[in-house]
C-alpha cells in the first residue's frame, strides 16, 4: 500500500464548483455569520452600500421581487426601519456559513454502495459540511462519494472487482483526506480502471499542493481513454495553474494579497481555461470555466476585463440569491477591493459595463471618497463620455440621473438640477432610476430651502403608484420637509399621509412643542403613538423645570393611555418610570415620590431636597428622551427647528443650584456637593451632562463637603474627588 497525503476536494470528481469563481472565499455578504441586513433607502443614494445600489438596479432588471424585508403588519403601530436588505436564504448548494456542500439523499447513496457492494456503515453521512472546506478542498464531501459511485456504476468497461477498489479509494480519501490509503492494485495498462486510479493520484497531488506532479499527472490523461477522465484532467489542468498563480501571494503577515499573484501563471491559467473551452465547449464544466475566467481577471488585476465579465455574469443571474452571491464577489473582487490602494489600480470604469459604472461612478461622488488624496475626481467630461454606452444599452435614463447626481454632490448646482429634472407626470413610479430622479429633484428643493415647493412635491409623488419601501421613504421625506418648515403639526393631520409610527414617533420626541404632544397623548392614532408623546411629554416637563405642567400632563395620561403595552418594544418610552416612589435612593437620603417632588417644586422651585431627589429620579430611572429606536438610518431632523419652550436642567445644574443656596439645609447641600463631584466618577469625564467643570472647581466642592460637613455621611463616604 502506497500513502498520500490527499488534501483533496475532488471538484474533478463530478463535483461542480458551487459559487461562480468559488476557490478561496469565506463567508460572503449576506451569508451568516458575518453580516447583518443592508440599511439601504430604495433610491440610487450615494451614500448607500454600493452592493445596495446595484442590487436595486440589477433586481428591476430582471423584475426580481423586491429586495427588501417585508415591512412590519401594522408600520402604523411599529418602529421597525424599513429600509433593510436582507440575505436571502443561502444559494443552493452553500450552506449558511458561505461553504460549499451538496445536499445528500443517503437512501440513495446507500444503495450505489449495494451496487458496489462496498460497505459504508462506517461513514458519517449525516454532515453536509463532512470534511468540506475551502480553497481546493470545497466539496469532499458524501455527494461527491455519490457522484462517484455512480460514475463507476455507469462505466460497463470496468470489473466488479476493480469497481470495488476505485470506490474504497474514494471511500478512503472522504473518511481523512490526509491519511487516505490509495490502492497499488494493479489495472491493465490504459484501461478505464487505470485512468481513473491514475486521476486519483494526480488529484491526490493537486489537494496536497504538489502542482508540479499534478500538472504531470493530468497531463498524461487528457487522451485517457475514460472520456470522463479526459475531460476532467483537461480542465483541473486550468485549476492547477490557477492555484499556482496565487501560491505565494501573501502579505507580510501571511494573509493573501492579490496584487503578488504570478501574472505569468495567471496567464497559463486563462491559456488552460481556453484550451478545455475549445475541446469541450459544451463540457461539464463549461460554466464553471467560464465564472472561473473572473477569478483570472482578478489574480492579474485586469479590472476591466473582471468588470466586463462580471457585467455578464449579472445578466445571467437566475434569481435573487445568486444575484446576491455575485453581486458580494463583485464588490469584494472590483468595486469596493483593497487591491487599488493607489490611483493607477483603481476600476472606475469599463466598456461595456454601464451598471458597473454607474454604480462605482456613485461611490466616488460620496464626500469622503472625495477628500482622500488618491481619490480619481468625477467631471462632467467622464459623465459625458459615459453617455454612449449608456444609450446603447438602453440606459439613457440611469445616464441623466449620474449625471444630475454629478451636479447635485460636486458643483452642487441645485438650481440646475431643479430645471433639469421635469415633476413625475406617470401614474406608476416603481422603477428605481425613474423614482431616483424624483428623489433628487425632491433634494435639489430642499437644498434650496424650497420647504413649500419640496412639500408639494413629495405629496404628489405619495399619490403615484410606489412600491410599500418606496412610499416609506416618501414618507420621511414629507415628514423631513414639515420638520424643517417648522409645521411638524401636519405630520399628524387627520389626512396626513405619514402613517408610519417610526418617522411619526421621531417629530414627537425631537421637534413637537408640549401642545403638539399633548394633542397626540388625548388624541394619538393608537396607544403606541399615545405612549411615546406622553413619554416624550412628561420628560420634558421635567427637564426643563415645568413641574406645575407636569403634574397636570401626568392626569391627562391617566385618562388618555393605556399602561397595557409591550414593554419590550416599547422599552425607550416606558411610562411606568414616573410611577417612582422613591424608595431606591442611595442609603442614608430618603426621597418621597416623583409626583409628590413636583408638587413641592411647583411651590417652591429652590427647595434642596426636592431638588436633589429629582436628580435621583433621572439618576436611578436614566429617563430621558431616546432617539435611538427612530434614528439610524434616517434623514435627521437634528437641525429642524425644536419647539419645545423651556431651558434643559440636567441632575447637575440641579445640584448646583443647590450648592449655590445659602438657605439649602446642610443634608441637602453636602448630598448635593457629593453627587455633583460624583459625575466625575471615576474617569474623571462628566457623565451627568455636557458641562466641562475646571478640575480645580471640582477640587473645591471636594474641599468644602470635607471642612463645612465634617462628619456627614456624604464626607465620610467620599475619600476622592475626580
Amino acid at each position: 500500500m502506497k500513502k498520500l497525503f490527499l488534501a483533496v476536494c475532488l471538484t474533478g470528481l463530478l463535483c461542480q464548483p458551487v459559487q461562480a469563481s468559488f476557490d478561496g472565499d469565506g463567508c460572503d455578504f449576506w451569508l451568516a455569520p458575518c453580516s447583518l441586513p443592508l440599511g439601504s433607502y430604495p433610491f440610487l443614494w450615494v451614500s448607500n452600500d454600493t452592493r445596495a445600489n446595484l442590487l436595486l438596479l440589477e433586481s428591476d432588471k430582471h423584475q426580481f421581487a423586491s429586495a427588501y424585508a417585508p415591512l412590519a403588519a401594522e408600520p402604523g403601530r411599529s418602529r421597525e426601519l424599513p429600509f433593510n436588505i436582507p440575505r436571502v436564504a443561502p444559494p443552493s448548494g452553500v450552506n449558511e456559513y458561505g461553504f460549499a456542500f451538496t445536499e445528500v439523499d443517503i437512501p440513495a447513496i446507500k444503495k450505489l454502495a449495494d451496487q458496489l457492494g462496498v460497505d459504508i456503515s462506517s461513514l458519517d453521512l449525516s454532515d453536509k459540511m463532512l470534511l468540506g472546506g475551502r480553497g481546493r478542498m470545497v466539496s469532499n464531501t458524501p455527494a461527491a462519494l455519490a457522484h462517484f459511485f455512480q460514475l463507476l456504476i455507469d462505466d460497463k468497461e470496468l470489473t466488479p472487482e476493480q469497481r470495488k477498489d476505485l470506490a474504497h479509494q474514494r471511500m478512503n480519501i472522504l473518511i481523512d483526506p490526509e491519511l487516505a490509503d490509495v490502492s497499488t492494485a494493479a489495472f491493465p495498462e490504459k484501461s478505464h480502471a487505470a485512468d481513473l486510479h491514475n486521476y486519483l493520484f494526480s488529484a491526490a497531488y493537486f489537494y496536497n499542493g504538489n502542482f508540479s506532479e499534478a500538472t504531470a499527472g493530468f497531463q498524461n490523461l487528457v487522451k485517457a481513454s475514460q472520456p470522463w477522465v479526459a475531460e476532467t484532467a483537461t480542465y483541473m489542468l486550468f485549476r492547477v495553474a490557477l492555484n499556482q498563480a496565487v501560491e505565494h501571494a501573501l502579505d507580510e503577515y501571511e494573509m493573501f494579497d492579490v496584487t503578488k499573484s504570478d501574472k505569468n501563471l495567471t496567464s497559463l491559467a486563462a491559456q488552460k481555461a481556453k484550451d478545455y473551452l475549445t475541446a469541450y465547449p459544451t463540457g461539464r464544466y463549461a460554466t464553471s470555466t467560464q465564472d472561473l475566467y473572473r477569478r483570472i481577471y482578478w489574480f492579474a488585476s485586469e479590472w476591466n476585463e473582471l468588470a466586463k465579465s462580471s457585467e455578464q455574469a449579472l445578466g445571467r443571474a437566475a434569481n435573487m440569491e445568486m444575484l446576491q452571491s455575485l453581486i458580494n464577489e463583485i464588490d469584494t473582487k472590483l468595486l469596493s477591493s483593497y487591491a487599488w490602494q493607489d490611483i493607477d489600480n483603481q476600476f472606475v470604469s469599463a466598456p461595456e459595463t454601464p451598471m458597473l459604472t454607474l454604480t462605482q461612478t456613485l461611490r466616488r461622488l460620496r464626500e469622503g471618497y472625495q477628500s482622500r488624496p488618491n481619490a480619481i475626481l468625477v467631471t462632467e467630461a467622464e459623465i459625458n463620455g459615459y453617455k454612449p454606452m449608456f444609450e446603447k444599452a438602453g440606459m439613457a435614463s440611469a445616464w441623466n440621473y449620474l449625471h444630475n447626481a454629478w451636479l447635485f454632490y460636486l458643483p452642487k448646482d441645485y438650481a440646475k438640477v431643479e430645471s433639469a429634472i421635469p415633476a413625475a407626470t406617470t401614474q406608476a413610479l416603481t422603477d428605481t432610476v425613474d423614482f431616483s430622479l424624483q428623489v433628487l429633484l425632491g433634494q435639489a428643493l430642499q437644498a434650496q430651502k424650497k420647504w413649500p415647493q419640496a412639500e408639494a412635491h413629495w405629496r404628489h409623488l405619495l399619490t403615484l403608484k410606489t412600491t410599500a419601501i418606496q412610499q416609506q421613504f416618501l414618507q420621511l421625506m414629507l415628514t423631513n420637509s414639515l420638520a424643517y418648515q417648522g409645521k411638524p403639526e401636519l405630520v399628524f393631520a387627520a389626512n396626513s399621509p405619514v402613517t408610519s409610527l417610526r418617522f411619526r414617533s421621531l417629530v414627537l420626541k425631537d421637534v413637537a412643542n408640549a401642545s403638539l404632544l399633548r394633542q397626540q397623548v388625548a388624541s394619538g392614532v393608537n396607544n403606541e403613538e399615545r405612549v411615546i408623546a406622553l413619554h416624550t411629554l412628561l420628560t420634558r416637563d421635567l427637564i426643563t423645570g415645568n413641574y406645575s405642567d407636569y403634574l397636570k400632563d401626568r392626569a391627562l395620561g391617566k385618562d388618555s393611555v393605556s399602561l397595557k403595552f409591550d414593554k419590550e418594544k416599547l422599552g425607550d418610552v416606558n411610562i411606568t418610570l414616573f410611577d417612582w416612589d422613591g424608595s431606591n435612593t442611595e442609603k442614608g437620603y430618603l426621597c418621597a415620590s416623583l409626583d409628590k417632588t413636583a408638587e413641592v417644586l411647583t411651590s417652591q422651585p429652590k427647595d434642596g431636597h426636592a431638588l436633589n431627589c429629582m436628580g435621583e429620579f433621572f439618576r436611578l430611572t436614566e429617563t430621558h428622551v431616546d432617539t435611538g429606536m427612530e434614528y439610524g438610518l434616517q434623514w435627521q431632523l437634528n437641525d429642524a427647528p425644536a419647539m419645545f419652550k423651556g431651558k434643559a436642567q440636567s441632575r447637575l445644574t440641579r445640584y448646583q443650584q443647590v450648592i449655590a443656596n445659602p438657605g439649602a439645609e446642610p443634608e441637602d447641600k453636602s448630598y448635593a456637593l457629593y453627587r455633583a463631584i460624583m459625575c466625575y466618577a471615576p474617569s474623571g469625564y462628566n457623565s451627568c451632562d455636557g458641562q466641562e467643570i475646571d478640575s480645580n472647581v471640582r477640587k473645591s466642592w471636594f474641599q468644602q463637603l470635607k471642612r463645612d460637613y465634617k462628619g456627614s455621611v456624604w464626607a465620610e463616604k467620599l475619600r476622592y474627588y475626580w
